[in-house]
């Protein structure tokens, strides 16, 4: 028989699954963040100083440091397996953000692998018919990446209540205009691993650490 919930219970319940949600995005979760923004982090300002100090004729090697970014999944996968440890209460909200994760994730992929498609010349075809498109589509890759992360952070934000995630959504969006307005500049490549630097700043690391000081004043 369907249990029909009172107004006043039904803002209970949904007062104890935010408490709840919130709870649980303070457990662990602080450490995910922290991990991939200083990932990130860490090869983009690699990447960009090997941009600008390799010669002209070889500075996309600087682009190879980033074959290191799934060297993070061991760790992230172990970090995931203690938080599932720690969450006595799995709630609704925290299965809808973890579907927009898992979604973000799959759209990142299929990104890469879509530019990385169009990249490879096709069997039989003239060497030089579609070289613009051997490199051109990367340079939309930065936007593109602030764009999705803007889109999961904003979303984790206003589903736990926490405000860093949603300020850290509107830099990603804000460099993502900024890079739009310097695309033609000279130093373009310069200007967006900034603005990916800066974004996981916002979006992953400062949030990541006030988790953690939440985290610790909750076990004291």
């Amino acid at each position: 028989m369907e249990t029909t919930l009172s107004e006043k219970e039904s803002l209970e319940l949904i007062s104890t699954m935010i408490s709840s949600a919130k709870n649980n995005l303070s457990k662990g979760m602080g450490k995910i963040y922290l991990l991939w923004g200083y990932v990130i982090a860490l090869l983009a300002l690699v990447n960009l100083i090997l941009l600008l100090t390799l010669p002209p004729h070889i500075f996309y090697y600087s682009y190879y440091v980033w074959y290191a970014t799934p060297l993070g999944l061991i760790v992230y996968f172990n970090l995931i397996r203690k938080i599932k440890e720690m969450q006595m209460v799995r709630t609704y909200i925290d299965t809808i953000v973890t579907y927009v994760w898992i979604a973000f994730s799959i759209a990142v992929l299929v990104l890469v692998i879509s530019m990385l498609l169009v990249s490879v010349h096709g069997f039989g075809e003239p060497v030089g018919k579609y070289d613009l498109l051997n490199w051109i589509q990367w340079s939309f890759l930065i936007p593109f990446m602030l764009i999705l992360y803007g889109f999961a952070l904003f979303v984790s934000g206003l589903a736990y209540c926490f405000r860093p995630l949603e300020v850290g959504a509107i830099i990603c969006w804000a460099c993502t205009l900024v890079i739009s307005l310097f695309y033609r500049a000279a130093a373009a490549s310069e200007i967006q691993l900034g603005c990916l630097i800066l974004s996981v700043i916002a979006g992953y690391i400062i949030p990541g650490h006030m988790l953690n000081i939440k985290e610790k004043s909750h076990v004291q």
